[in-house]
């Protein structure tokens, strides 16, 4: 639960039912993704993870990749995933923000985009539903009287 005052820094719009959220990925190696513009991310409380790339983008981090016993292993109703992992840096453009985090893919499959928990937990945000708004937030500095 958030307490204290917060004050809007940017908010983006998003259609359909899930939001999102724009981001710039650098691998170790100085590359990023996507080489021009943004990589828009469906935010996705139901995922535990950091960021869930499709294979194609994971590629690019290939050589910042964990070892296999650092991979992860998720369980869904359909039975384990086990996740490639490998470092990078996430950059929120509009705000400025950069963070360092993980990237996966699914050792088989195709993978998606999606923002997990342990990317939203690090970013101070705000969802609203009804408005299709994410925003950006940081605490408001409160003057005394």
């Amino acid at each position: 639960m958030a307490r204290g005052i917060f004050r809007v820094v940017e908010c983006w719009s998003y259609d359909g039912d899930m939001p999102k959220i724009d981001v710039v990925l650098v691998s170790v190696d100085g590359r990023r993704v996507p080489e021009k513009g943004v990589l828009r991310l469906n935010i996705d409380t139901g995922f535990s993870g950091s960021i869930l790339l499709t294979r194609r983008h994971y590629e690019m981090f290939m050589l910042g990749e964990l070892p296999e016993s650092a991979f992860r292993v998720y369980r869904t109703l359909t039975g384990e995933i086990v996740m490639r992992r490998a470092r990078a840096t996430l950059t929120l453009p509009k705000v400025g923000v950069e963070l360092e985090t993980f990237v996966e893919t699914p050792r088989l499959g195709e993978g998606k985009l999606l923002a997990g928990r342990e990317v939203i937990n690090k970013i101070p945000m705000l969802l609203n539903g009804p408005e299709k708004t994410c925003c950006y937030v940081s605490k408001a500095e409160l003057l005394e009287k």
